[in-house]
């Protein structure tokens, strides 16, 4: 009866049969395809490069940008919107094709003048507009986008 138990033990502990290894790999593999998917299209994670888009990242003042109402709009209905699925901190170090980094701040004021002229006059001319694809930016946030640089990057009431 003692041998019984004894064995009985060891077969408890006894190493995973190739079968429940190849089962377990099987289902992480499911599991981790599933991990990307969503509702957000962007397929799973595990056979695509896109990328969620990345959260803008207040960089500078924090002050001063907690206190910007134009950025403050801008940031959601302009460059979240319209800008970071491809322009954010992840294509910006692409060696292949970096894209300016539009979730940083001061990126945005840097590049200012030509950001407005692909929202814009590059439409006319019929390259290099921005967004490439999808409705193009309207008016009214342009105009807004152009008052908080007329403002020096800072609302004023």
């Amino acid at each position: 009866m003692k041998n019984n138990l004894n064995s009985a033990k060891k077969n408890c502990h006894a190493p995973l049969n190739t079968l429940n290894i190849l089962i377990t790999l099987i289902t992480l593999i499911f599991l981790v395809t599933l991990q990307g998917c969503g509702s957000d299209d962007l397929g799973p994670v595990i056979f695509s490069r896109k990328t969620k888009p990345a959260p803008i990242k207040k960089s500078t003042d924090q002050l001063q940008i907690a206190s910007d109402p134009y950025y403050d709009f801008l940031q959601k209905a302009l460059f979240e919107a319209k800008c970071v699925r491809c322009h954010n901190a992840t294509s910006a170090k692409d060696p292949k094709e970096p894209r300016l980094d539009l979730t940083l701040r001061d990126n945005i004021i840097r590049e200012y003048q030509d950001i407005l002229d692909r929202m814009t006059v590059n439409f006319d001319y019929g390259f290099g507009y921005m967004p490439p694809k999808g409705e193009q930016v309207k008016p009214e946030i342009i105009k807004i986008f152009e008052k908080w640089k007329e403002n020096g990057f800072q609302s004023k009431n």
